[in-house]
C-alpha cells in the first residue's frame, strides 16, 4: 500500500515528500518505510534523510512530526504518514 500511495503522491508532481514513520522496532512500520521508499525509487526521486521522520503513532508524536518537517528550509510539499488509523 505505501508503494502506490507514493506512486500517485509522485505523479502529482511532488518531489520534496515527507514520511512519518512508526518506530523502527516494529515490523510494520519498517515494511511501511520501505514500501514508501520504493514507491520513491520507482518514480526517480531521492529521498533526503531530514524528510523522514520516525515517531510513535501518537496525534502528538505526528504534530511534532509535521512542525519538525514544515520548519525545515525546503519543506516537502507533500507528507506520507505511516500510520494506518
Amino acid at each position: 500500500m505505501p508503494r502506490k500511495l507514493l506512486l500517485i503522491i509522485c505523479r502529482e508532481k511532488h518531489t520534496r515528500i515527507g514520511i512519518i514513520n512508526g518506530p523502527s522496532l516494529i515490523s510494520t512500520a519498517r515494511e511501511r518505510r520501505q514500501g514508501a521508499l520504493i514507491g520513491l525509487e520507482e518514480s526517480g526521486i531521492a529521498l533526503a534523510p531530514e524528510y523522514i521522520v520516525e515517531g510513535s503513532y501518537t496525534r502528538e508524536s505526528d504534530r511534532l512530526a509535521i512542525r519538525r518537517l514544515m520548519a525545515l528550509l525546503d519543506p516537502p510539499t507533500a507528507i506520507f504518514s505511516a500510520k494506518m488509523r
